[in-house]
């Protein structure tokens, strides 16, 4: 098991394999709300507000969440872990309102993009968290480009019509919305449901959504199963899907075209997770 210390000393390797270069003058500040800390900062929002363009801000595992945040510049913000029990860093609603910004190794409730900033808002990386739900480009004030999505666990993501050049890939998502069909990649990620016998993904927007190269993967027992695609057109090519109880085979719903797709193979995973 790593400890906060040893963990503390691998992040400056990590810090400086974020960008290409540490520019003369950026900082990394540390937060940590453990009782007996010494870090120079135990609130978060603290940290940010305190922080410069270009900084990065390390957020300590803890037993206590470090609250909402609301991001207005352009930070890295990274953390201990989004699921070793000892080493999570967990914060709550993540407001963004700026570009240029990088969110790595947390456990997030939620990530949204608001107005009240300078728009557009470019250049947003979210890799290996663990988050709630994730909403973009969700109002006549927000305009965002490029985003990058990538390695997470994710329950919901909502790409919404301000949103575009949005790429969401290697991930394990339960449910996701496309309202921007004709800027957004959907590729190699794991589509995921165990306690539910069906998927959901909706395309509220003009064009067709294409999702390539990914899995759809069930393990319910209890019923048949189903990829539900609503909404406007899917363009489907190189998927997988199965079901662990092979009783219920995985079906198709909605208005899609599919190409080279492998039904009812098996992954060949290890360790996976049962419905009781």
């Amino acid at each position: 098991m790593k400890t906060k210390n040893f963990f503390q000393q691998g992040f400056l390797f990590l810090a400086i394999g974020l960008t290409t270069a540490i520019t003369k003058g950026q900082a990394i500040l540390t937060v940590d709300n453990s009782p007996g800390s010494v870090a120079a900062y135990s609130n978060l929002q603290t940290a940010h507000d305190a922080a410069s363009a270009g900084d990065i801000i390390y957020v300590q595992p803890s037993g206590t969440g470090y609250g909402n945040l609301t991001i207005s510049k352009a930070i890295t913000i990274v953390g201990a872990s989004h699921s070793e029990p000892t080493n999570i860093s967990q914060i709550g609603t993540i407001s963004i309102t700026a570009s240029d910004i990088i969110l790595k190794g947390l456990s997030i409730s939620s990530i949204s993009t608001i107005g009240g900033g300078t728009v557009p808002y470019e250049n947003i990386e979210i890799f290996e968290n663990k988050i709630g739900s994730i909403s973009i480009g969700n109002g006549v004030d927000q305009t965002i480009d490029n985003i990058v999505i990538q390695g997470n666990q994710i329950n919901f993501i909502g790409q919404y019509n301000n949103a575009a050049n949005v790429l969401i890939t290697n991930n394990i998502i339960a449910s996701i919305t496309i309202s921007n069909a004709a800027t957004i990649v959907v590729s190699n990620n794991i589509f995921r449901s165990v306690y539910s016998n069906d998927i959901n993904i909706y395309n509220y927007g003009l064009g067709t959504a294409n999702l390539s190269n990914n899995m759809f993967i069930f393990s319910y027992p209890y019923g048949n199963t189903s990829v539900n695609l609503s909404g406007g057109p899917f363009q489907l090519s190189n998927n997988l899907f199965y079901n662990y109880y092979s009783s219920y085979p995985v079906s198709l719903a909605g208005n899609y075209s599919e190409t080279e797709s492998f039904f009812n193979t098996d992954p060949q995973f290890v360790n996976v997770d049962y419905a009781t």
